[in-house]
């Protein structure tokens, strides 16, 4: 959620509603590394893999995309230093 300097009220009771949330309902998107998928898979009623190609998009997704490095049978592949900090 975006706030400009005009909404400082509405920022702090966004993040005092936040802070007090205990349990809430989430998405998790991750990218399996080495694991290859022909068509989307449902583990369960709650889980499923997708092919990357069928991902939507999105900024990792993005990010992936413009790291990744042409693999076999179009698998996508980023490099390990795409999570760490630059050093100098």
């Amino acid at each position: 959620m975006i706030f400009s300097a005009k909404d400082v009220s509405a920022a702090a009771d966004w993040l005092l509603r936040i802070l007090a949330t205990r349990k809430a309902d989430g998405l998790l998107k991750a990218a399996i590394w080495g694991l290859s998928v022909d068509r989307e898979a449902k583990l369960s009623n709650r889980t499923r893999l997708l092919p990357f190609a069928d991902l939507p998009p999105s900024e990792v997704k993005k990010r992936i995309g413009e790291r990744a490095q042409k693999q076999w049978k179009d698998a996508a592949w980023m490099s390990g230093r795409w999570m760490t900090t630059r050093t100098q």
